[in-house]
């Protein structure tokens, strides 16, 4: 980051845990706003959301403490092959799984300030006009 810029840029992070570290020099911290961009939840994660399953799914967890959302999917969801990429290909296949999903992910999560999620990556105009579907 040798270079000038005029204002102030944005860095958007991608992330899959809040635990990664991240030091900006001195002398770009008012000019660089960093956006953290968390993708934590396994993709299995998404596929419980987008099927309307989280309050079950986290009934189960507080039972199991290590139930995974892959096993959760495996098990109770009957997606065998929810850790292929052929299936979670075809899965979000169609964009409006896809944006339930993130929203959903959104509406559920507890979002620091510093972080945006999927759903805060896509424009304004999309995530408007899908809410307005809803």
């Amino acid at each position: 980051m040798r270079k000038e810029f005029e204002g102030k840029i944005t860095v958007y992070r991608i992330l899959d845990s809040r635990r990664e570290k991240f030091n900006l020099s001195k002398a770009y911290e008012d000019k660089v706003d960093v956006k953290n961009v968390i993708t934590a939840p396994e993709i299995e994660k998404l596929i419980i959301c987008n099927e309307g399953k989280i309050k079950e799914y986290e009934r189960e967890l507080r039972k199991n403490h290590k139930l995974k959302p892959s096993t959760y999917c495996k098990t109770f969801l009957k997606y065998a092959d929810v850790k292929s990429y052929d299936f979670v290909t075809e899965y979000f296949s169609d964009i409006n799984v896809l944006l339930n999903a993130v929203y959903e992910y959104r509406r559920i999560s507890k979002v620091k300030e510093n972080e945006v999620t999927l759903w805060g990556l896509l424009k304004e105009d999309v995530k408007k006009k899908y809410e307005g579907k809803r």
